[in-house]
Order: C-alpha cells, then structure tokens, then sequence
C-alpha cells in the first residue's frame, strides 16, 4: 500500500472480492461488453485465484491500437517469473494484433 499512488487511498475502503466486476466496467471506452475472467486453481496443495480484467482495442491512428490489460493473484510468485511471464504473454497476444490496420506499438517476431 505505501507505493500506491497518491489518489489511490479513497478507493481502499472499497477494495473486495466482488468489485472486479465493477473494475471492468469502470475501464470500458468504445466496448460493448466487460472483460474479466477469475479461476481458482489448487497448485502443490495451495488454492490461489488468478483475475483478469481487459479492455479492447482502442484505434489511434496512423498505426496504433492500445488495450488495458490487468491480471492479479494471490500466488507466491517471484518477481522475475512474473515479468517473464507477461513478456512472453504480451509478446504472443497484445503486441501482435491488428485492427483495422492499426498494430501495437511493438511487434512480435517470428
């Protein structure tokens, strides 16, 4: 919480389980539908929920599309795993798609 940004602490009291839905909603501009995804898995004995929210591709053209993307768990995960991780996932997804012509601003290699 102490690297929180600063407009950060009004929003805490309203910080539950259930609002992710709200948060999606909340990050919607052109989209018809919220994105969000939560499943519980049990690793090596452990039950930890994985949450994902996202919003669509946004066109700005000459040649850029831009989406939000936020995912939160509660596992014990190492920091490098998890930058590895987003980066291989990014790299496979966000940063390689087009939309009416419009791509990332960063492109997958083949």
């Amino acid at each position: 919480m102490e690297r929180s940004p600063p407009g950060s602490p009004p929003a805490w009291p309203d910080l539950r389980e259930d609002n992710w839905f709200h948060a999606a909603h909340a990050i919607m501009t052109t989209d018809t539908v919220a994105k969000a995804a939560s499943r519980q898995v049990t690793v090596g004995g452990t039950t930890i929920t994985i949450t994902g929210i996202s919003k669509g591709a946004g066109m700005i053209r000459p040649n850029m599309a831009t989406m939000l993307g936020y995912v939160a768990t509660d596992a014990k995960l190492a920091l490098p795993l998890v930058k590895d991780a987003v980066r291989h996932a990014a790299g496979h997804s966000f940063n390689c798609i087009t939309v009416d012509g419009d791509t990332s601003t960063t492109t997958r290699s083949s």
